[in-house]
């Protein structure tokens, strides 16, 4: 008794949601009456006997013209996408699978399919890209925030991951974020209260933009005696409060 995987997803598909009762039927005797290879001798009426209804022949093809291809001037059907839910990518090394891909070679489907398979795994090549890309840019952002605040907060964390991605998808960049880091810090790092929001939580929220926009507070600069230097110099400010005086 041959056995194959079947998808229970189909019942949420559309697709499938919108065919006919009978047509439903005949899905399912074509699935399970392929060869392990997905092709399907066409026999009507061998499939009108098992479901036990007649059928229209035109109908069906143009329910399922997107879900099969003809082989053989229409004699054999190919069922789209049975190899890939089956197998996943054909490997010639591997027994069951170097079964199959003789066997669609042998009916002239087996271009049509690495075509197929091929552009799938350039679409996988291209996600996988973006993931790097946001997997490098994740890591440069949180270097800056751990080297400024001299945490060390984990690249690997969802939560992080996911307010980033959000305010890079609004068209924000890594100086914006390190703007921004620089920016909060040199406002709550001294206070006891705000300090505890230098995290990524609070700096990357749906706040970020006026965070990025807030003006940058002076930083104080202090000598080795602990005095507040006035700005731009190395005099203590107390030199000109008591020359005021």
């Amino acid at each position: 008794m041959g056995k194959r995987f079947t998808c229970t997803e189909k019942w949420k598909k559309v697709w499938f949601r919108k065919l006919s009762p009978i047509h439903k039927c005949f899905w399912t005797y074509l699935c399970d009456n392929c060869n392990h290879a997905g092709v399907w001798e066409v026999d009507f009426e061998a499939a009108e006997w098992f479901i036990g209804k007649e059928l229209d022949i035109g109908g069906l093809k143009e329910a399922f013209k997107k879900q099969y291809i003809e082989l053989n001037g229409g004699k054999k059907w190919f069922v789209r996408d049975f190899v890939d839910f089956q197998y996943g990518t054909l490997n010639p090394e591997n027994r069951a699978h170097l079964s199959v891909i003789n066997i669609l070679k042998k009916e002239g489907a087996y271009k049509g399919l690495t075509s197929s398979l091929q552009g799938r795994k350039d679409k996988d090549m291209d996600k996988d890209k973006v993931k790097d890309k946001y997997k490098e840019t994740i890591r440069d952002i949180l270097k800056d925030l751990n080297s400024i605040l001299n945490t060390s907060y984990n690249t690997t964390s969802s939560k992080t991951q996911e307010l980033i991605k959000a305010r890079l998808n609004e068209g924000y960049t890594v100086e914006n974020f390190k703007t921004v880091h620089k920016v909060k810090c040199q406002e709550w790092k001294d206070d006891l209260k705000m300090s505890k929001y230098l995290r990524p939580e609070t700096l990357y929220s749906n706040k970020f933009e006026s965070y990025l926009n807030q003006k940058a507070t002076p930083e104080v600069r202090r000598n080795e005696k602990g005095q507040v230097l006035k700005e731009g110099t190395n005099t203590p400010l107390e030199y000109f409060d008591n020359k005021k005086e």
